[in-house]
């Protein structure tokens, strides 16, 4: 990884708020899957979708609830 994407990833667990910087990228590509429209099978794009929906769900779920800590600070 770059220098540039380690500290943006740094200032994204200090501030607290990485699984909602991914829940928020997970939902553009729901919206994205959703609104496809692209001949896929219905189906599929809605399976898709879910996934994606379940997903950002988890991180909301991951940010209410825990924290990442360095792992020098759990030893």
């Amino acid at each position: 990884m770059s220098e540039e994407r380690i500290e943006r990833l740094s200032f994204h667990l200090k501030t607290g708020d990485y699984f909602p910087m991914l829940a928020t990228i997970l939902g553009f590509a729901q919206e994205t899957v959703a609104g496809c429209g692209c001949g896929t099978d219905e189906a599929l794009v809605s399976l898709e979708a879910g996934v994606l929906k379940n997903i950002r769900n988890e991180l909301l779920y991951l940010h209410e609830n825990y924290r990442i800590v360095p792992i020098l600070e759990v030893e």
